[in-house]
């Protein structure tokens, strides 16, 4: 039978500690590390973290199930979906709120209304609230959370008699969970504490939010984030200019972080390794770096047990031979012979265990092969750097080079080596977005077909097509002379030069700006075609700086110069226009 431990990665330093505990002459024991990783997941891969919660699925072998019932939870529960989905609807809900004002303060109530009542029939289906209001993240986002793992080395957790200690275990609930509150406060919305393995160790899900500087809605964003969204530029000497080669990532200011914070609790926890920081140097002196390639549990685990298989098959033979050789001490011969022909099967099965891994080595290399030609061939595809080309009479269907073909000949005949172990499946991947896009461009030319078919029934009855049809049909055009007869507002002309821009308004009076402000915000509010709206947006700017430079309020149709940011032009007019005229109305109707 398999054991059921992890496989423990060794160190990279030259240290060496005995099964025992004794630390052979000249070696040092190694310091108790933090462990530390982060790696960000979809909304549907939690479900991958909450399965491995409660211990289903086929990947068990590390788990002691005998244990499992010390597993605790510090946040939330066992059914983190769930846990995600009211927080996803909780986001959702106030960005609709954050809307439904906006609407308001822009005099949009029946919008708010509708959105408002569109909200509570969705109530707390966050599918249902995506067709509303979206996601609370970007679409390009496909990764919004973000899990954690938080452990140190397996012998800090251990007494003097190599057994696991009650207070260590303690110690250690109460640091994460200090560190966690401190670095990302609510936004960790599950935490569990696995005790049930070799390792005791925390997972724990971030739903990193921020709020959109430009839409003001809630979001969640790993690269936007106050801490995984952070770099630090360092010099390489402290008296050398900021290097960007030498930035520091997130995950790296993590690592320090957590260190820090156990130095702070008295914790004897280091730091894991600066590979991060090594790599840099090596690059800035110009030394080839070496990236060491990690090994998953699931394949260590597998060596592990197929290793320590083959030591008790070992084991088991010897055993057998050892109790042959005392039942046959009187027949030597027949001993010596049966040892040779044990010898001779012995061979044989370890030549043939020699050719099937050198088989399997061969497969996992065609599979990383094909891999690696899949990942590369399909960005060159979507990137048009290759496209599909059909079958003709002379020549079968096949892939060639598209629009973005890459300018330099080395990368031409990388990329055609790269794509051979999966230039089949590349071709049917290529076929099926060709197909889109000849689909695509047939709607868009059967809509403009049915859009000029309106307009010609349109014109027909004598009647002014919708510039939208137009637009279909033509596609859009110049500004419609109607769109620019708002009265006494302003559009800003294309052509109009800073200068010009200037003398314009310096030739204005507060009177003239006061009455050109509101249609001017109006006709910007209300504009159907997106240049001209652009426009009176762009004059609308223009009036709001003039206004401020004179100390002009718009709203209120005061002009107060001290209050100007240039006193030059806070002077160029003293008019102040007429304040609107309030009519107070009494009502003579005695009340007894």
């Amino acid at each position: 039978m398999r054991p059921q431990g992890r496989l423990r990665r060794p160190y990279s330093r030259s240290v060496a500690i005995s099964k025992a505990g004794t630390q052979f002459p000249g070696m040092m024991e190694p310091p108790n590390r933090i462990v530390h990783r982060y790696q960000r997941v979809t909304y549907h891969g939690l479900g991958g973290v909450e399965a491995h919660g409660k211990r289903l699925g086929d990947d068990l072998d590390h788990v002691d199930a005998s244990r499992s019932h010390l597993n605790e939870f510090l946040v939330g529960h066992e059914n983190l979906r769930d846990i995600a989905a009211e927080h996803i609807v909780r986001m959702q809900k106030d960005n609709a709120a954050r809307k439904a004002a906006g609407l308001r303060r822009s005099r949009h109530k029946a919008n708010a209304r509708e959105l408002e009542e569109a909200i509570d029939v969705a109530g707390d289906d966050p599918s249902a609230l995506a067709e509303i209001i979206g996601w609370p993240w970007d679409d390009k986002n496909v990764k919004p959370f973000t899990e954690g793992i938080i452990s140190a080395s397996h012998e800090w957790f251990l007494d003097g008699d190599g057994k696991e200690d009650p207070a260590k275990i303690s110690i250690f609930r109460d640091f994460v969970v200090g560190y966690l509150k401190e670095e990302f406060g609510d936004e960790v919305i599950y935490a569990r504490f696995d005790r049930d393995e070799k390792t005791p160790h925390i997972s724990f899900v971030v739903a990193p939010e921020h709020e959109n500087r430009k839409t003001k809605r809630r979001e969640l964003s790993h690269r936007q984030h106050r801490v995984f969204g952070r770099k630090e530029v360092q010099a390489f000497f402290d008296d050398e200019e900021l290097d960007p080669n030498l930035t520091r990532k997130s995950y790296e200011i993590l690592q320090d972080r957590i260190a820090e914070y156990a130095k702070r609790q008295g914790l004897d926890l280091k730091r894991g390794q600066r590979r991060a920081a090594q790599e840099r140097m090596q690059r800035h002196l110009g030394e080839k770096v070496v990236k060491r390639r990690n090994v998953s549990p699931a394949r260590g685990r597998e060596i592990a047990g197929i290793e320590a298989y083959n030591a008790s098959e070992d084991r088991n033979a010897a055993a057998a031979e050892r109790a042959a050789a005392e039942r046959d001490r009187a027949s030597a011969d027949d001993l010596r012979l049966e040892a040779a022909h044990a010898l001779e099967i012995a061979c044989a099965s370890r030549s043939e265990a020699e050719q099937q891994h050198a088989a399997a080595a061969r497969e996992r290399a065609l599979l990383k092969a094909k891999e690696d030609s899949i990942r590369i061939g399909t960005q060159a595809i979507i990137s048009e750097e290759l496209v599909y080309s059909p079958p003709t009479s002379e020549r079968p269907e096949g892939l060639t080079w598209g629009r973005n073909k890459p300018n330099d000949k080395k990368r031409r005949t990388w990329l055609s080596e790269k794509i051979q172990p999966a230039r089949d499946w590349l071709v049917g991947f290529a076929r099926s977005i060709f197909g889109f896009q000849t689909q695509k461009a047939a709607t868009q030319a059967e809509q403009e077909s049915r859009a000029k078919s309106i307009l010609d029934a349109e014109a027909m009855q004598g009647r002014r097509p919708s510039q939208t049809m137009l637009d279909i049909v033509n596609g859009p055009g110049d500004v419609p002379e109607d769109q620019l007869e708002t009265p006494n507002a302003w559009a800003l002309p294309n052509e109009m030069t800073p200068e010009q821009i200037d003398r314009h308004l310096a030739g204005m009076t507060n009177t003239d700006i006061c009455d050109t402000y509101a249609p001017t915000r109006d006709a910007r509010d209300f504009s159907e075609h997106h240049d001209i709206q652009a426009r009176y947006r762009a004059a609308l700017e223009h009036l709001q700086e003039e206004a401020a430079r004179r100390g002009l309020n718009v709203e209120h149709r005061e002009h107060r110069p001290e209050k100007g940011s240039d006193p030059v032009r806070a002077r160029l007019h003293l008019d102040s226009p007429p304040a609107p005229m309030r009519v107070v109305r009494r009502d003579a109707t005695q009340v007894r």
